[in-house]
């Protein structure tokens, strides 16, 4: 009877044991989510703030006053796309299914564009719609679609874009994105000058590992858990003298 008492309690240390490592683990997730939705949005509340207090504070022109007032209602929109998009993001991090909608291939050009002029880089941007490894242009299959939902897809350009500014450290440094088919995927690749150390690479898309010093470790693996959802994937390829992500996803 002792011994099984002694078994009975050993389980139950066990089993304490292993909620208190759930619950710690848990305060972790929680924690760097907050932390990181409150870095993201002190830039656009920022803006709220600076806007109100020059119209509040300025003798202004009508047109100054609803150029402000814009720019207040702009940031804010951004605000609460932010939040909706972590939301998503726990959606699908648990596994449930989220609203596509069809989107053709040639209008992400255009998107990335407007993405990357938003970054506000001093760097280069080129697209091109040829196969980057071969040269190939195959223009027909740009007019097919994609099953997108348009505000994670597009918050995994704007990481990869930001990324690949972050890592070209030369002023006029080129950001490179090619938009091509590979059997029935449409692949976006993103490239830059500079490569990523070995001991990194291999912890690219682990969760909260990052190696920028107020980098929260979310953004690669975001980029690949919003892939997945996608039915696609995210992944890594060095390259001569530089560094290369592609998204794929199916086509149509």
């Amino acid at each position: 009877m002792e011994s099984g008492k002694k078994a009975e309690t050993a389980e139950n240390q066990k089993a304490v044991k292993n909620n208190e490592a759930e619950t710690a683990e848990l305060q972790k997730v929680v924690k760097n989510y907050v932390s990181s939705l409150n870095h993201d949005l002190r830039s656009p509340i920022a803006v709220m703030m600076g806007c109100a207090e020059a119209v509040l504070n300025e003798k202004l022109s009508r047109e100054e006053i609803k150029f402000f007032l814009q720019a207040i209602l702009d940031n804010g929109g951004k605000a609460l796309k932010m939040i909706d998009n972590y939301l998503l993001l726990h959606k699908v991090e648990s596994g449930k299914k989220i609203i596509k909608e069809e989107w053709a291939v040639i209008s992400l050009a255009d998107e990335i564009k407007k993405i990357f002029f938003g970054l506000r880089s001093d760097k280069k941007l080129l697209i091109s719609v040829k196969n980057p490894e071969n040269n190939s242009l195959d223009p027909v299959w740009l007019k097919k679609f994609v099953l997108i939902n348009e505000s994670l897809f597009l918050s995994l350009i704007s990481n990869l874009l930001r990324n690949a500014i972050e890592a070209t450290v030369e002023d006029g440094g080129e950001i490179k994105v090619a938009i091509y088919k590979e059997e029935n995927n449409l692949c976006l690749s993103f490239s830059n000058k500079g490569i990523i150390p070995s001991e990194i690479q291999e912890k690219l898309f682990t969760k909260f590992s990052t190696s920028k010093k107020h980098g929260n470790g979310l953004g690669l693996y975001n980029a690949k858990l919003i892939a997945k959802a996608h039915d696609g994937d995210l992944v890594y390829q060095p390259v001569p003298d530089g560094t290369r992500f592609i998204v794929k996803i199916p086509l149509v």
